[in-house]
């Protein structure tokens, strides 16, 4: 296994800049399909004792998952809630997973298929045209007829109240399944 541009640049990072950019970093490569967790492995065996390994290793726990594949973050906002909730112990989402409700195929930000919960990150520039609010409504109300709670996470609240909407879906997934 070759250490790659991508592993190299987030051990080089990890001596120079916090764990807000590093962590930015490291979603961006997810997001673009370009972290490859065994190259980055390498790299920090490599790099032995360099400064920022251990904030690194930190910033990698989202994206290790027990299968070994990254999760699928689709967005910079995924990236954003998805070590925030990793980070405050709740149970690891299934990230951008097909669900099947009556007959049709929806696309979830994030699934708790055993609490039945369903989180999804709207960001203004996808759900902010009048089709787009529409489309939400209408995927809402297949979740909630099949039993499952959906909860909506704006980027102004995550930026205004993060603590605050997290303690809701944990709330919510310590509720269980209806």
């Amino acid at each position: 296994m070759a250490v790659t541009t991508v592993a190299r640049t987030c051990v080089d990072l990890a001596g120079m800049v916090g764990m807000k950019t590093l962590r930015k970093t490291v979603g961006r490569a997810a997001m673009l399909r370009k972290l490859d967790l065994q190259a980055v492995d390498i790299a920090i065996h490599n790099a032995k004792r360099r400064r920022g390994l251990k904030v690194l290793e930190l910033a990698l726990i989202p994206y290790r998952t027990k299968d070994g594949n990254v999760p699928d973050v689709r967005s910079d906002f995924e990236t954003l809630v998805l070590p925030e909730l990793i980070e405050m112990g709740l149970p690891r989402p299934e990230v951008n997973v097909w669900l099947q409700l009556e007959g049709e195929r929806f696309l979830i930000d994030f699934l708790w298929e055993a609490q039945r919960v369903i989180v999804e990150t709207d960001g203004r520039e996808t759900h902010e045209t009048p089709t787009a609010f529409q489309d939400d409504r209408r995927r809402d109300q297949f979740f909630v007829a099949s039993g499952y709670r959906a909860m909506r996470i704006t980027w102004s609240q995550m930026q205004s109240e993060r603590d605050a909407v997290l303690k809701r879906v944990s709330k919510a997934l310590e509720a269980g399944p209806r």
